[in-house]
C-alpha cells in the first residue's frame, strides 16, 4: 500500500520512489525545496565499494541510482531521497517521463 507524502512540482507518477520511516521523511522535507535539488533514490543494504555518497541518520548511504536508470524497489529496504549538494544531477527534474522524480510515497 502507498501514501503520498510529496508531491513535486504539482506532478504525480506512477512509479515511486519509498520512505521508509520518519526520520527519512524528515531528511526529504527538509531538503526538498532548496534550488537546484537534484533528487535520487538510495537504499540500505545494499552496499557497493566506493559507493558512500551521503549519510542518514549518521549511517552510510549506499545502493544509488544514476541517469536514466530506473529504480528498482525492493521490499524491506530502506529508502530515502537525497540531493546532490553540488547540484551536478539536476537535470534529472526535467525527465519526469524517463526518471520519475516526482512522487513520493511511504510503503507500508
Amino acid at each position: 500500500m502507498c501514501r503520498q507524502i510529496y508531491d513535486f512540482a504539482g506532478t504525480t507518477h506512477s512509479t515511486i520512489m519509498a520512505v521508509r520511516n520518519r526520520n527519512d521523511t524528515a531528511f526529504l522535507n527538509s531538503n526538498a525545496s532548496k534550488k537546484n535539488v537534484w533528487l535520487g533514490i538510495y537504499g540500505r543494504p545494499h552496499a557497493r565499494k566506493n559507493d558512500f555518497l551521503y549519510q542518514v541518520n549518521n549511517e552510510p548511504v549506499t545502493w544509488s541510482y544514476w541517469g536514466s536508470r530506473r529504480p528498482t524497489l525492493i521490499p524491506n529496504y530502506t529508502y530515502v531521497i537525497a540531493y546532490d549538494r553540488k547540484g551536478n544531477g539536476h537535470k534529472w527534474l526535467n525527465r519526469c517521463d524517463d526518471v520519475p522524480v516526482c512522487y513520493f510515497c511511504e510503503l507500508f
